[in-house]
């Protein structure tokens, strides 16, 4: 006879061998005869067995520092204070699709063109949903040249926020997918310099 119906901590304590006698013979004895605690049993050796499957490891020190540079540009405002502002020069709006966008939808074009300190800066942005949008940054080729590879980076800003952060995918252009409408600032940015980009109220449509 049982006691008390064993609770889940107590039949995870039991699976792993620290409940003591004769505690754990009533255990045992419940997990034969209840069919729900049988499961439960089984669900926690299915999970021990697959944590073995899993083990934990240490990143390499880059992605480390990917990642945590990542997390802090998530949590603190993004506040250069040093940097260079872009002055818009040329806004067309359009119909059609920019090719090879990813996340591509349909309806009119945004194409922002930016004069800054590396020259012409092109922002294209693509209709998606009603609340998100696939932006384009393109960068001259001869700006591109000067830029350090796998240094730069683009981020999208919204109330000094980081919002996403473009993927560069040539080297001459960066993509970012799903941008919240709420995004208000595009940032070039590098170790030594940055570059602020500020977009349109109406660059979403």
């Amino acid at each position: 006879m049982v006691a008390s119906v064993p609770s889940f901590r107590e039949l995870l304590d039991w699976t792993e061998d620290r409940v003591a006698e004769p505690r754990a013979a009533e255990i045992a004895a419940w997990v034969r005869q209840d069919t729900e605690a049988a499961a439960s049993v089984a669900w926690i050796r299915s999970f021990h067995e697959g944590s073995r499957l899993m083990p934990l490891a240490t990143p390499p020190a880059a992605r480390r520092t990917s990642l945590r540079r990542a997390i802090d540009d998530h949590v603190r405002p993004w506040a250069p204070a040093d940097y260079t502002v872009g002055a818009l020069a040329v806004a067309t709006r359009g119909a059609g699709t920019a090719r090879g966008t990813r996340g591509a939808g349909t309806g009119a074009l945004l194409d922002l063109v930016f004069d800054t300190e590396l020259g012409a800066v092109r922002v294209t942005v693509l209709p998606g949903d009603a609340a998100e949008r696939a932006v384009r940054v393109t960068v001259g080729e001869q700006a591109a040249a000067t830029l350090e590879p796998g240094t730069p980076r683009v981020l999208l800003t919204a109330a000094d926020r980081v919002r996403r952060i473009a993927d560069r995918v040539s080297a001459t252009e960066f993509e970012a997918v799903g941008v919240p409408n709420d995004v208000d600032r595009i940032w070039l940015t590098q170790d030594r310099w940055h570059i602020r980009l500020s977009l349109p109220d109406d660059w979403h449509g």
